[in-house]
């Protein structure tokens, strides 16, 4: 959060800890005007949003690929980096891979790998490889071994090489669009995903992120103005200050405390040219700004072991409010029009269409056809649009209906939460080439865990008539009559189950879907109406008819409930249909509350009677940490390896009992080692030696480390020396 203050001048100024900006000399031009000077602070956490299995790195030569950076995860490599995490996926239902890479240096970026089981053991049995330099190919890595032969049976079953034109380099396993591999193995597992470069090409970068089986991994530090975060964690705190006037700022003063509950990180501050930390304090001063510029400051911080949110009462959830909107429709015989209607503002639409109430006697309501069914906009304002065709001789009338969610969800202990509320990215469309066709399937997803909302669809060319529209679990699915020549597509929004993060906490949100099965008679008009319950409303509606002869007349939302209108076009029996409704609860869950750390930031300068502040919380989750009993670590260790390539880290333990622990080793907030042990309960004193990661390659003599040991049961964090 952001605030603007106004001062008297350099007396008002709070001195106690300073930020020096980078120096610029103002030309004359600039001296005129105003500065406009802000500032914003954000927090981010350190820990690595995706966990790497270390027995499965592959780094050969001076490379590494552990090395996370605000701009992504480092890669450095001279013959090979390979980084995996554990996964246990089918192969089939995995979705297409992606990899997000900022070149450095080298000829191309690092590929894509699999690790797949293809006999159901529940080991690799050999990698597939998607290489972007290389266009749309998978290919099998070398030593795909298994049973018998040069590759065994994952390369045996292969997809043929013909598929593609080309079979690739000799020796270098068969080549194949993922959808053949699934194809060839469609039981097969993936029980490791990640990346690798190489072998034998040089090259240096950064992953951005990694995406697979419907979750994102964004691999850049990303900084919010509140996270949540766990006692004895590390932290980054960015500042940026800018200067938003017309004229340029000097003399200027950034104060900012660390509060108690957090210790700073020595050598962690980004610009120890312009600035100092004694203590808590941070100390710069007597910056310049031109108008236009801004610059950024980073430093990591250390959270107390002892803080901790347990005890704490939990607040009631936060009001969730659904609204409806609609417009009357009249669609004269041979007529196409479009009917919109908007939501309140700050609205989004969940759900919308028509609802056909009556076609004059002689007319039929098959005459009524939709071409277009989808949110709209104007001017800010969200809502939704219909466009609508009368084929026959007879007037038709009805009402666009609008389903709308509040994008701010209520106050609750004194904020609010906005929802999550993305498109799918991935329209499915019919094709104009296709036939006349009853009933083709249309299927648009979501995100795992994300909940689809607002189907829509467009009709380009052509006369298409939906016969079901309904969720399963991410899923959207159409069944869809349509003409030949017809060219339509298809999608969805997709509801986040977790708001976007304020107060260091996201709020959840109760969704439920309601199934319930109708009986429409001959030649009738009949109705349904599926409820959500007292604390729920319902904001999308999903239909099905069993028959073709079961027509959708629309359906309208009517608090916790949705209607729904079929018409049945046989005279001689009654036919089912099936009424789907989504619900959101009227309150979010109950929250916890939580301890929370809030460091605040000010700006100021004598151009500018103004003073900015900005404030960055942190919401504490977990447990304080306890000393892990019968684990005791000695102050002094060693390293093994020469300077510059150190390849282990020294320690001695002790066990009263038999103790089982991961330990990592922290240098200015970067694990530089880490291990998972066991050892025998003894009363000696053991050496423990602890693989470094990249970070820990240039560990000096008498380099001071915390060593953090993790039981079962508790944490403990030990000054160790290392000689």
């Amino acid at each position: 959060m952001r605030s603007k203050l106004r001062i008297g001048g350099l007396a008002a100024v709070v001195s106690a800890t300073t930020l020096v900006l980078p120096l610029v000399a103002m030309n004359s031009a600039q001296a005129a005007g105003t500065a406009d000077l802000s500032i914003t602070k954000t927090v981010a956490t350190t820990n690595l949003p995706i966990t790497f299995d270390s027995t499965w790195r592959d780094i050969r030569g001076a490379g590494s690929g552990d090395e996370w950076t605000r701009d992504g995860l480092h890669v450095t490599s001279v013959d090979k980096v390979g980084e995996y995490a554990v996964t246990n996926k089918p192969l089939a239902g995995i979705g297409e891979p992606g990899l997000a890479y900022t070149l450095v240096s080298g000829a191309i970026p690092p590929g894509f790998v699999l690790k797949v089981d293809v006999t159901g053991d529940g080991i690799s049995d050999g990698e597939l490889i998607g290489e972007s330099a290389y266009g749309d190919v998978w290919w099998l890595n070398q030593p795909a071994y298994n049973v018998g032969g040069d590759f065994g049976y994952f390369e045996t079953y292969a997809p043929s090489c013909i598929t593609l034109g080309t079979c690739g380099s000799t020796g270098n396993g068969k080549d194949g669009r993922l959808s053949d591999w699934r194809a060839a193995f469609p039981n097969a597992t993936v029980v490791g995903f990640g990346f690798g470069l190489g072998s034998g090409v040089p090259g240096e970068g950064y992953v951005t992120a990694l995406d697979f089986a419907g979750t994102h991994y964004d691999l850049t530090r990303t900084y919010k103005s509140s996270i949540k975060a766990a006692p004895g964690e590390t932290v980054e705190y960015k500042i940026t200050i800018a200067n938003n006037g017309d004229a340029g700022a000097s003399n200027i003063t950034v104060s900012d405390l660390l509060p108690s509950d957090l210790t700073y990180v020595p050598i962690s501050l980004s610009r120890p040219d312009w600035c100092t930390v004694t203590g808590s304090s941070l100390s710069c001063m007597g910056g310049v700004l031109p108008p236009g510029v801004s610059s950024n400051v980073y430093l990591k911080a250390t959270i107390s072991d002892t803080v901790t949110s347990a005890g704490l009462s939990p607040t009631i959830g936060h009001i969730v409010d659904v609204q409806k909107q609609e417009v009357f429709a009249d669609l004269p015989a041979g007529a196409t029009k479009t009917y919109s209607v908007f939501c309140p503002t700050g609205y989004v639409p969940t759900d919308g269409g028509l609802l056909l109430d009556a076609v004059d006697q002689g007319g039929d309501y098959s005459d009524i056809v939709i071409a277009r069914s989808k949110p709209a906009a104007q001017s800010g304002t969200k809502g939704w649009t219909v466009t609508a065709s009368n084929l026959g001789e007879e007037r038709g009338q009805g009402k666009v209906k609008v389903t709308c969610l509040d994008e701010t969800i209520g106050s609750s202990n004194g904020h609010t939460h906005t929802i999550d509320v993305t498109d799918s990215n991935a329209p499915d469309t019919i094709l104009a080439g296709s036939n006349d066709t009853n009933g083709e399937p249309v299927t648009v997803s979501c995100p795992t865990g994300y909940t689809p909302i607002a189907p829509e669809h467009t009709v380009a060319s052509g006369i298409a008539v939906i016969r079901s529209s309904y969720a399963a679990g991410n899923t959207w699915n159409w069944m869809v009559d349509h003409e030949q020549g017809t060219a339509a597509t298809f999608d969805v929004d997709c509801l986040a189950p977790e708001t976007a993060s304020t107060n260091g906490h996201t709020a959840t949100l109760p969704l439920t879907t309601q199934l319930d099965t109708i009986s429409v008679g001959p030649e009738s008009r009949d109705e349904g109406i599926e409820q959500c319950g007292s604390n729920a409303n319902a904001i999308t509606g999903g239909y099905a008819g069993q028959d073709a002869s079961v027509l959708s007349l629309g359906k309208e939302p009517r608090g916790n409930n949705y209607m729904f209108r079929f018409y049945n076009q046989d005279w001689s029996q009654a036919w089912n249909a099936d009424i789907q409704v989504t619900c959101v609860g009227v309150r979010t869950a109950d929250e916890p509350q939580y301890y929370h750390i809030t460091n605040t930031a000010t700006v100021s300068s004598p151009d500018d009677l103004t003073s900015s502040s900005s404030s960055a919380d942190i919401a504490i989750v977990g447990d304080s940490v306890q000393p892990a009993a019968g684990v005791v670590v000695g102050p002094n260790g060693n390293r093994t390896g020469t300077d510059g390539a150190i390849k282990k880290v020294g320690l001695r333990f002790t066990c009263t009992a038999a103790c089982s622990f991961t330990v990592k080793v922290i240098k200015g907030g970067n694990v530089v080692a880490k291990a998972t042990k066991s050892l025998a309960a003894s009363p000696s004193v053991r050496w423990v030696y602890v693989p470094t990661t990249s970070a820990g390659k240039n560990l000096a003599h008498n380099d001071v480390v915390t060593v953090r040991v993790k039981t079962s049961t508790a944490t403990t964090n030990t000054s160790v020396t290392l000689n």
